[in-house]
């Protein structure tokens, strides 16, 4: 689909503002780069010649190379040289404040300055809907959109370019206002605002809607509610409609065989735990270590299903509309069996109706914090019969995985652990040095590096045909891609991201028989069967464990014994971690029930230290706001929208880093240690209660204000700038982290050091020849025009990727989604386009590829980088390798291999009748466009 941002809407009058703008914003942009460089140059030559009368012949060659890489640059020139002069002094180098690079940015500033004020002018004169401008769908604007119920819901089909649905990012709120209160328009279509997910609301952006669409659609999407409904039931807060709402937006698969008739909603189940030990912390941010009767919702987003509902009793994430939670498989049917006495077991749902679990059938039970609309239906029975009548969809999300790997730490669990050794985080760092010592030393552990072998059962075409012909790794790409991949791992595990054995990842799941225990025994306080301080998980043996969730920004390392046993293997059939009722760990590691999960580690060593920092540690407890309810109106939603886009989550998470990595000065007392140690807690207790009150903020509207003292004491850690390994973990420059020091994280920087990378054992050559179909062979004067047309805009299209690419960075949606799922389609048009000019010149598939391996693996011009030929033609080149290394014909699409082949098949027949219609439907399409424009 389509993502643009708000100046996509604009008047042309507004537009030519903006265009002025935009220019002025891009050289603002180039002119404080090359000032940042020059500053850099500034401050490393000053640090060379700093408190030197003389300089060495090792001096003078620095400061050569220094002005070399500054200075031997096409884009350097006189301008860039006078911003560069000596200070009065004549001791150090310093700005020249009277520079013309000053004078340029000023104007620069002076313009944009102007621009928003002529746009700001302007907004308000605009009182028609407004229209989406046609260039703004263009290529770089189109993002992937996976598979969920409401693209299925739509009938939006795989790669297919929808205009149905809109993504747009804010920027201008006049323009935002305008097209949530009234729409836009596109094509002589109208478009109303749909929603947004939480996580679209941190990034500010929005899915809009063809009206027409969601007029035919919305009673199945919204399982029979609207607006006009809820606000006679007294309405709701406006960002948790969005969210609710945006359940139809999870990436998701159908969930085959769901049958309501066989569920039930149930009440929450909840305990009160007497008498426990927290950190208090009021609204005037006093802390106060209380006793409390603590109330611990156990089932928060969790339900139970019958083991023969799911898959080798795995859990799973749902979604149905208005619902979403993690269902988790209990044999309840058993458990009514051995424990209920009675002939029938009765349970009431949320709205007091009674079901025989037994008799009626019952196999999956939802629990009322996982159905998010419960209140604007009348009963349960009036839910499913909407939901039947309206062909609604359940769906399944994240199902917990057939093998569980070794999962890395990451920095916020290590930063807690601030007097970790060098010893110890050596000890820890092992695995992932020697991983880093063994790249290149043979061919087998380079297959392993890149993932080609037998332990990666979702191979890419490149990765599967490296596994069938080793001798690709000795070709350029394949080393250039484990150079990056290296690069990549060092960066990774200089941030934290180090690997111990045996640390795996699981959902988290409660004590689902003290749940039956409550449901069907009607036991008030359940004795379940794990005590306090322990958690059954059958990956680890019996042992301790420690158990951590992210975001980890308190000091949370819940320390678990794991107890097995019959009993308990009986009634706890998945491979998630259960947690006790009669446990404070949900409030310390700050987690639901609902989807989320924990990194557990068995590692001994790293266990006892994480018991000796938690020593004293208790759980915190404060008081947040609630959501108010309101009507759902436009006007509402864009206030309540605009409203949760001034926090954000993030900017708190780090702020809580910049505190766990300031460091004492090394000549500091121990009781100066402990006073900081103690100062530092209690300013990582105020930002975890700021940084909750800052996720629920998007609903309540409601964040604490910090009193005079508690502000003084925060800002002294926030002024700061982010800690030093942000370089490795976000990218960050080096003139925007703190210099590197000895906190727990930036001494990795050290302790992971690895060599070069010296390719050996390869024991065969590479015969490029593999990777072509042979029998297509051919040299006429012909296809040697042909084959250079293709080799041109093939170079053509490699040099739009790269601005293609440029663009897309500059989009945080794409930043953090996986680049690969992100780029495909750009690498799909890149085949049709090539795959077009070779149907001008009247050449198959096979001749577009044997060309482009021919001039990429044999000419002068052989290039180190191939991703675009083997993310474009990966499948046909993987099948030539089947054919010409293994003898194996496969076919071209699904890659299933053909029995007793026909000469030059390439497709199996189902794929043969499906690529026949599609070329006949483009043929028929390419005479209809011929003929209107010669008609």
């Amino acid at each position: 689909m389509y993502a643009v941002k708000t100046e996509a809407f604009h008047t042309p009058e507004e537009q030519k503002h903006q265009v002025i703008k935009d220019a002025y914003l891009n050289m603002k942009g180039r002119i404080k780069k090359y000032k940042k460089r020059l500053d850099k140059f500034i401050w490393e030559y000053n640090s060379i010649i700093k408190s030197k009368n003389k300089l060495s012949k090792h001096d003078k060659q620095l400061i050569h190379d220094l002005q070399k890489k500054t200075f031997n640059h096409r884009k350097y020139n006189e301008i860039f040289l006078e911003y560069v002069i000596c200070s009065i002094d004549k001791q150090k180098l310093v700005p020249n404040p009277d520079s013309r690079l000053y004078k340029y940015l000023e104007v620069c500033e002076t313009e944009i300055d102007a621009c928003t004020k002529k746009l700001k002018e302007c907004y308000p004169k605009n009182k028609k809907i407004r229209s989406l401008r046609p260039d703004a769908l263009n290529m770089k604007n189109i993002i992937n959109q996976f598979d969920s119920s409401l693209i299925r819901t739509l009938g939006i089909k795989e790669n297919e370019i929808t205009k149905d649905i809109i993504s747009v990012e804010v920027f201008s709120y006049a323009v935002f206002k305008d097209i949530v209160t009234k729409g836009f328009k596109y094509n002589n279509q109208k478009y109303e605002y749909f929603t947004s997910s939480a996580g679209m609301i941190r990034n500010k952006k929005n899915i809009f809607i063809r009206s027409s669409v969601l007029k035919k659609h919305k009673n199945k999407i919204m399982c029979g509610l609207n607006e006009d409904v809820i606000n006679n039931k007294g309405g709701m807060n406006v960002n948790k409609f969005n969210a609710y709402l945006a359940l139809c937006l999870t990436a998701s698969t159908v969930w085959q065989g769901f049958d309501i008739n066989k569920c039930i909603v149930v009440d929450d189940f909840k305990t009160v735990l007497k008498g426990r030990n927290v950190d208090y912390i009021d609204k005037q941010y006093n802390i106060q270590r209380k006793r409390m009767d603590i109330a611990i919702e156990h089932m928060d987003g969790a339900g139970i299903m019958l083991p023969k509902v799911t898959e080798n009793n795995k859990c799973f994430q749902f979604r149905l509309p208005f619902f979403k939670g993690l269902l988790v498989p209990f044999p309840f049917d058993d458990f009514i069996a051995e424990y209920v006495e009675e002939d029938s077991c009765l349970v009431k749902d949320i709205y007091g109706k009674e079901w025989d679990v037994v008799k009626d059938g019952i196999q999956i039970i939802f629990t009322k914090s996982q159905f998010k609309m419960w209140k604007y239906y009348d009963s349960w029975q009036h839910y499913k019969n909407t939901f039947i009548s309206e062909g609604c969809e359940a769906s399944k999300c994240d199902v917990e995985p057939d093998k569980f790997k070794d999962q890395p730490l990451n920095y916020q669990v290590l930063q807690t652990l601030g007097d970790m050794s060098d010893e110890d985080l050596t000890y820890f760092a092992q695995n992932t040095n020697d991983e880093l010592s063994k790249i290149g030393e043979s061919e087998e552990t380079m297959l392993r590096f890149l993932r080609a072998d037998d332990s990666n059962e979702k191979k890419d075409f490149y990765q599967s045909a490296i596994a069938i012909y080793p001798p690709l790794l000795s070709d350029e790409y394949s080393k250039q891609i484990i150079k990056d991949s290296k690069r990549s791992m060092v960066n990774n595990a200089r941030a934290g991201k180090i690997k111990l054995k045996n640390s795996k990842r699981t959902y988290i799941a409660p004590d689902v028989f003290a749940f039956a225990q409550w449901l069907f025994l009607k036991q008030q306080e359940p004795a379940g069967l794990l005590k306090n301080g322990e958690v059954y998980c059958s990956l680890f043996e019996e042992q301790e464990l420690d158990v951590l969730r992210s975001p980890h920004l308190y000091r949370e390392h819940a320390i678990r014994k794991n107890t097995l046993g019959e009993e308990k293997a009986k009634w706890f059939v998945s491979k998630s971690i259960y947690t006790s009722i009669h446990d404070l760990i949900s409030k310390l590691l700050m987690f639901d029930v609902d989807g989320d999960d924990a990194l557990i580690v068995s590692n001994r060593r790293f266990i006892d230290i994480a018991k000796r920092h938690m020593k004293g540690i208790v759980p915190l407890e404060y008081e947040l706001s609630v959501a108010k309810s309101q009507k759902l109106n436009k006007q509402n939603i864009y206030d309540g929208l605009v409203a949760a886009y001034s926090k954000q989550i993030g900017i708190v998470s780090n702020e809580i880093s910049k505190v766990w990595n300031y460091v004492a000065q090394e000549n500091a007392t121990d009781e100066e240690r402990a006073a900081l140690d103690a100062e530092k807690l209690d300013v990582v207790k105020f930002l975890c209660m700021e940084s909750n009150a800052t996720i629920d903020y998007a609903k309540t509207l409601w964040m604490p204000e910090r009193p005079h003292k508690a502000k003084n004491k925060i800002s002294g850690y926030t002024k700061l700038n982010l800690p030093h390994f942000f370089m490795y973990a976000k990218g960050k420059a080096k003139d925007e982290v703190e210099p590197l020091n000895s906190s727990v994280v930036n001494r990795l920087r050290q302790i992971i050091n690895p060599s070069r990378i010296y390719f050996r054992d390869i024991k065969k050559k590479l015969d490029y020849k593999n990777l072509l179909n042979v029998q297509k062979g051919s040299n006429s004067q012909e296809d040697m025009q042909a084959a250079q047309e293709i080799v041109n805009l093939y170079c053509e299209l490699k040099d739009s990727k790269r601005k293609y690419l440029k663009d897309k960075r500059k989009n945080k949606e794409y930043r953090d989604k996986k680049k690969s799922e992100m780029n495909q389609f750009f690498y799909d048009h890149i085949k049709e386009k090539l795959l077009d000019k070779g149907n001008e010149h009247n050449k198959d598939t096979d001749f577009v590829v044997n060309t482009l391996v021919t001039y990429l693996y044999s000419t002068k011009e052989k290039a180190p980088y191939k991703l675009t030929l083997w993310r474009s033609f990966g499948n046909v080149l993987l099948r030539n390798l089947n054919r010409n290394v293994l003898n194996i014909t496969s076919c071209l699409d699904c890659g299933c291999a053909i029995e007793n082949p026909q000469r030059n098949q390439s497709r199996c027949q189902a794929c043969k009748k499906a690529h026949d219609t599609k070329m006949n439907r483009r043929r028929k399409n390419k005479s209809r466009n011929f003929k209107k424009c010669h008609g």
